[in-house]
């Protein structure tokens, strides 16, 4: 899990009922990773997937709402769309599980959201090869590297990747600040960021 301060946004819910409502179902990680990019609709976030039906999305971003993973977007309080289906949500800025957190967590859980992340990125994987933006642009980055490491060399690296996974936060506060004066068209990027130890080379050997 990325380290970061233990903090947490002010919730009626405890953390590990909010998270196993979240990874209970991959439709509402994808939902809130949308949320993060960019405000979205349950109608909005269906026409663009069209994977399940609009009810089902619907109350996805209903318990996304209630166990407070997303918010109404509404720039004027009080003021909703006339169809709940149009209502706008963003996600809240909630900080991640640290090192402690995770570690109180049950290992069946842990690995649930391993599972579920990993699920998440195989399907960003495989809408981008199906509409064909993969190989779009020549300047991208795809690989995987095995290690084999000490202890310093492990949290050497998961510093890394944890401080490059915290530096994108900020990329795209810079990318929207820019976006909103040039009118540019966004590019829609996914980044994915994997550290976890492998069984190692002999555990497949009889």
């Amino acid at each position: 899990m990325p380290h970061s301060p233990r903090t947490e946004i002010e919730s009626e819910w405890p953390l590990l009922l909010r998270m196993s409502k979240l990874f209970a179902d991959p439709l509402r990680i994808k939902i809130l990773s949308e949320c993060h990019v960019r405000e979205v609709s349950p109608k909005g976030f269906h026409e663009k997937f069209g994977e399940v039906s609009l009810d089902r999305v619907s109350r996805a971003f209903d318990v996304l709402a209630q166990y407070d993973w997303i918010a109404r977007a509404d720039a004027r309080a009080g003021q909703s769309p006339p169809d709940p289906a149009e209502q706008l949500y963003r996600a809240i800025d909630t900080a991640l599980v640290d090192d402690e957190t995770s570690a109180e967590i049950p290992g069946p859980m842990r690995s649930l959201v391993s599972l579920r992340i990993f699920e998440s990125l195989g399907d960003e994987v495989k809408r981008a090869v199906d509409a064909g933006t993969m190989e779009n642009r020549a300047d991208q980055h795809m690989s995987w590297t095995p290690l084999a490491l000490d202890r310093l060399g492990w949290e050497a690296v998961i510093s890394k990747v944890d401080a490059l996974f915290y530096s994108l936060a900020q990329e795209q506060r810079n990318a929207d600040a820019r976006l909103s004066e040039s009118g540019e068209e966004p590019i829609s990027m996914v980044v994915g960021l994997l550290g976890f130890e492998s069984p190692g080379a002999g555990a497949d050997r009889p």
